[in-house]
């Protein structure tokens, strides 16, 4: 069964799990989405935003423009990340992941296997993302942030710059597919764990993109980003939640590695099964 956005289902999805303690849903709030292009990570998104704006409140997603109709859709403004997001885009060929392919051609990558090249180069273009996302949830005066943690971590980032509260969603079986997919997408590319924290920790641009996150946004994130151990999203121990778009029975089990480290990390998981509202909602 899906479950249907009502208002009392976003005051359990976000206000029962804030900090926000000064607000309440009575005041009108600017909440900032961001999302990419892929749409099984922002359409769950969708209805959250639909029944936001049903409240009263305001929704600006920063994301692409394939999505602009589907956005506007739930009442929404839409702004393309192009725009914001001068430093990663400007002067650079845009594809799926920003700029990811003229990057791998920039920083001498694209002889690498593919784990390793999209690896080493996404700190470093959430980095060059940063300072345009902050910039867009300043004009916005964004009271929370929603966004995807894997294609879309500058979200959680930027919004611990700014001390605004941030709400992960994730689309996948629970924080147990995160470990499966890694190793996935490590075997389609011949490497192993070993190898791959290797090649991240020798790049010396992933290292500076790292230390330039971590001062931007006064966090402590590691050289070795997501392998701590393998499987675990750094970017969840800065959100107030994560919501999972499975039922928990549902969800793929962690490894105990992993479900230690989120538990040390604070991460809370709320399982909110598929968020549907309306027909060609999914």
């Amino acid at each position: 069964h899906s479950v249907i956005c009502t208002p009392s289902s976003l005051h359990l999805f976000f206000f029962s799990i804030s900090k926000m303690q000064s607000q309440t849903l009575a005041t009108k709030l600017s909440f900032a989405f961001v999302f990419g292009p892929a749409s099984g990570h922002i359409n769950p998104s969708l209805p959250l935003a639909r029944c936001l704006v049903g409240m009263g409140h305001e929704v600006h997603y920063l994301s692409r423009p394939a999505m602009k109709s589907a956005i506007e859709d739930t009442g929404a403004t839409y702004s393309s990340d192009f725009d914001w997001e001068s430093e990663l885009y400007e002067g650079r060929e845009i594809d799926l992941y920003g700029a990811l392919e003229y990057m791998k051609k920039e920083f001498n990558q694209e002889n690498e296997k593919v784990v390793v090249s999209m690896t080493r180069l996404m700190t470093l273009s959430n980095r060059l993302m940063l300072p345009g996302l902050i910039r867009f949830l300043k004009h916005f005066n964004a009271s929370l942030v929603v966004y995807c943690p894997f294609m879309n971590a500058e979200g959680g980032y930027a919004a611990k710059a700014l001390n605004i509260p941030s709400v992960s969603l994730m689309t996948t079986a629970g924080p147990g597919s995160i470990y499966r997919s890694f190793q996935e997408f490590l075997k389609l590319s011949n490497t192993d764990e070993v190898q791959l924290r290797e090649a991240l920790e020798s790049f010396e641009p992933h290292r500076q993109a790292v230390a330039d996150v971590n001062d931007m946004c006064k966090i402590n994130l590691p050289i070795s980003v997501n392998m701590n151990p393998l499987g675990k999203l750094d970017v969840l121990s800065l959100d107030i939640a994560c919501l999972v778009t499975t039922c928990e029975d549902l969800a793929d089990p962690c490894t105990p590695e992993v479900e230690a480290a989120n538990e040390k990390q604070g991460a809370r998981f709320v399982y909110v099964g598929p968020l549907l509202d309306k027909e060609g909602a999914c």
